[in-house]
């Protein structure tokens, strides 16, 4: 469980959703993402928001996640590194327990963001297999043309 505060309000970042292939319009996906909102709202009155990052040409997934209510919000660009390419990820909320977009500027939303994202960073270890970024060719990687959601 990672939460953050935002203003007055703490969010919940989804670090990583995935379903492999041969499971996936089962409705797993969205049945995981369900449960963590019902969890959410059921422990954590106090979390207004929940937000992910998807690479932006994965376009199953943004389908995936407007489907589930989520909303587009800031492009973060080169967040992303496949094959030594740099892709842009798009930021996707979801307002729960009653929350309502603060009153804040679009550049304040993007500094928050992109520092919440760097402070999750900093716990994750170095990966064994070079760069820590994701993309690279080592277990996790995203590949060109495939859903990940």
């Amino acid at each position: 469980k990672y939460t953050f505060m935002w203003g007055n309000y703490k969010s919940a970042y989804i670090m990583t959703l995935g379903v492999i292939d041969e499971f996936r319009r089962f409705g797993i996906g969205s049945a995981l993402l369900e449960e963590a909102q019902v969890w959410l709202e059921k422990n954590d009155e106090f979390c207004k928001i929940m937000y992910l990052h998807v690479i932006d040409y994965n376009t199953a997934a943004i389908k995936f996640y407007r489907r589930l209510g989520f909303n587009e919000g800031e492009r973060k660009s080169d967040h992303y590194e496949v094959h030594g390419i740099n892709y842009d990820a798009l930021i996707f909320f979801k307002y729960i327990n009653n929350g309502e977009p603060p009153v804040l500027t679009r550049d304040n939303i993007y500094n928050f963001l992109s520092s919440s994202v760097r402070w999750i960073s900093s716990f994750i270890p170095p990966s064994p297999f070079g760069s820590a970024r994701r993309g690279t060719n080592g277990p996790g990687s995203v590949q060109p043309n495939t859903l990940t959601v």
